[in-house]
């Protein structure tokens, strides 16, 4: 029924897939393997939960593609989840970067959160402002990193801190950096750092697109703009969706104040 895994066998040798994980795990990396392609595969046959798994314990094509003899259980996958050590993960998240590198762009890359729900008890996660659902409430606040170009996430980070999630941007570029990728522009949402990492961003430079925040001397300058038809222009944008829209855009150089790690 899932013969169309076989597929991807090729794709995933060709990506290195398997290198990923050996280098991250040099003890067990067989076994490591068994785990990542299993969960792979549940992705690729479009079963969004590792439960699903129970349901396919005598479909042959999920062990082959994992490399066993049988399919894994699904208590088995929690418990590799929560058995993986931080710094195996991070290792494994740069030298994922290194792989895409050879095939993507990179030179220009979408920075925003995303917040995962979560409906169960937890003592752990933050409560966090999740605008599809317009509510607060308990979820994983994740960070992550898209090639403009491709649409490819190229990195995510989970479990982050709302005090902490300013910096996470910075702590990307300081990573990447160190295996010589450097992005030429970052677009990101006015709320994923604060002016003063935009700052520390220019410097290391790289350029930066994002939304300028929107107060109330902001509101009051675009109504008194509106006065004057003859400060705006009328530009073409491309939908992600296809064909084009006509919008009307005013534009103002503005120096923007913040305060440094010197409180100046």
């Amino acid at each position: 029924m899932y013969a169309g895994l076989g597929i991807f066998m090729a794709l995933i040798e060709e990506l290195n897939i398997l290198k990923i994980i050996r280098d991250s795990y040099l003890s067990n990396a067989r076994l490591i393997e068994s785990y990542v392609l299993t969960i792979l595969g549940l992705k690729l046959i479009q079963k969004k939960r590792r439960s699903d798994i129970e349901y396919l314990s005598e479909e042959e094509m999920i062990a082959l593609f994992s490399g066993r003899d049988k399919v894994l259980s699904c208590t088995a996958l929690h418990r590799f989840d929560y058995d993986m050590r931080k710094d195996m993960m991070e290792k494994m998240k740069i030298i994922y970067i290194q792989v895409l590198r050879k095939y993507l762009d990179m030179s220009v890359l979408n920075i925003d959160f995303h917040i995962i729900p979560h409906f169960g008890e937890s003592d752990v996660l933050e409560i966090n402002h999740v605008s599809s659902r317009g509510k607060n409430m308990k979820g994983a606040l994740v960070f992550l990193v898209q090639d403009r170009e491709s649409k490819i996430f190229s990195y995510s980070h989970a479990n982050i801190k709302r005090s902490e999630a300013s910096d996470e941007t910075i702590k990307f570029l300081e990573k990447i950096e160190k295996i010589k990728i450097k992005p030429e522009w970052l677009v990101i949402d006015s709320k994923v750092t604060k002016y003063k990492n935009i700052a520390k961003i220019k410097a290391r430079g790289v350029d930066v697109v994002t939304i300028r925040r929107r107060g109330e001397k902001m509101i009051e300058e675009v109504e008194n703009a509106k006065k004057d038809p003859n400060v705006w222009t009328t530009v073409r944008i491309k939908r992600t969706k296809g064909g084009w829209e006509k919008i009307k855009v005013w534009t103002k150089t503005i120096t923007v104040g913040y305060r440094d790690d010197d409180k100046k």
